[in-house]
C-alpha cells in the first residue's frame, strides 16, 4: 500500500501542470509570509507566557524580602556611580524583557539623577537572558561586554533596550557602529563569543541567588573595597519609581545609623 501511494504521488507531481515564474514567485512569497507570522505568534505567546508568570509569581518572589536568610551577591561588575557609595543597587537584568525595559523606561534615568550621579548609589547589572523566552537575549548581553572592551558598555545597554524588538546580529552591529564602537573588533568579539563568559556567569550568580525571573533587584549596605554584600532588600519585578526610591532611602538611613 504503501508503494501504492507514492506511485500515485508521482504521478501527480508528473502530470500537475507546471506554474508559471510568477505563480512560483508568490507562492514562495506566500510562504516567506506564514514563516513570519509563525514566527510572530511564537513570539508573541513568548511574551504572554512571561506575563503571567509576573503577574503570578510564587509566594516567595512575589516583592521585597527584608528578613530571613538572605543570599550573598557579588556586587562587581559593570557599574555606575560611586566606588565609595554606602548603598550598592544590583539588577539582574535581560535585554528581551518588557519588564526589564518598562524599569529602564521609568525608573531608571531617575534613580541615576537622584541616586548615582550624587555619588550616594552605586548601581550594577548582571546579565540574567532567559532563553526559552528571549531568543536574542544571550547574544544581545554579550554585545554590551563586547562594545564594553572599546569603552562603550553604557552606551550600548541604552541602545539595546531603546531598540529592544531588533536584537538579531546584524542589527547588534548597527548598534555598536552608533555608539563608536570599532565595527571590527566588535563583530570579532561578537562572532567568536569573547564575551560569554560573564553573561553566564551572571546566570550563575543570579540561580544561586534565587532569582528566577527579571528583572531582579538586591539593595545592599557596602564598604569602600566590597566584593560580595547580603542585601537589605530584594525587590522582584519592576516597581514604581516611588518604590525604588522608599527601599534605597531607607537603606541610606540604615547605612548611616551603623
Amino acid at each position: 500500500m504503501k508503494s501504492l501511494a507514492l506511485l500515485l504521488f508521482a504521478l501527480a507531481v508528473v502530470t500537475a501542470p507546471k506554474l508559471s515564474i510568477a505563480q512560483t514567485r508568490a507562492i514562495d512569497s506566500l510562504r516567506r509570509d506564514v514563516n513570519e507570522l509563525r514566527q510572530t505568534q511564537a513570539a508573541i505567546l513568548r511574551e504572554i507566557r512571561e506575563l503571567r508568570r509576573q503577574l503570578n509569581p510564587p509566594q516567595h518572589a512575589q516583592d521585597v524580602a527584608t528578613a530571613g536568610p538572605r543570599p550573598t551577591i557579588d556586587i562587581t561588575g559593570p557599574a555606575l556611580g560611586s566606588p565609595t557609595a554606602r548603598v550598592t543597587v544590583v539588577e539582574f537584568s535581560d535585554y528581551e524583557c518588557p519588564f526589564c525595559r518598562r524599569f529602564f523606561d521609568a525608573s531608571f534615568h531617575a534613580l541615576s539623577d537622584d541616586y548615582i550621579r550624587t555619588g550616594r548609589v552605586r548601581y550594577v547589572i548582571k546579565d540574567f537572558p532567559i532563553e526559552g523566552l528571549h531568543p536574542h537575549a544571550f547574544k544581545a548581553a554579550e554585545a554590551t561586554h563586547c562594545a564594553g572592551e572599546q569603552g562603550k558598555y553604557w552606551e550600548m545597554h541604552d541602545a539595546l533596550f531603546a531598540n529592544q524588538s531588533a536584537l538579531q546580529r546584524p542589527q547588534l552591529a548597527t548598534y555598536a557602529a552608533q555608539v563608536g564602537a570599532d565595527s571590527a573588533a566588535f563583530g570579532y568579539c561578537l562572532d567568536h563569543s569573547h564575551q560569554a563568559a560573564p553573561v553566564r556567569r551572571g546566570l550563575s550568580e543570579g540561580q544561586r541567588a534565587g532569582v528566577n525571573g527579571t528583572p531582579a533587584f538586591f539593595i545592599a549596605i557596602t564598604q569602600p573595597g566590597d566584593t560580595v554584600a547580603q542585601p537589605l532588600y530584594v525587590v522582584r519585578g519592576a516597581k514604581t519609581y516611588p518604590e525604588f526610591r522608599r527601599l534605597i532611602d531607607a537603606a541610606l538611613a540604615a547605612a548611616d545609623a551603623r
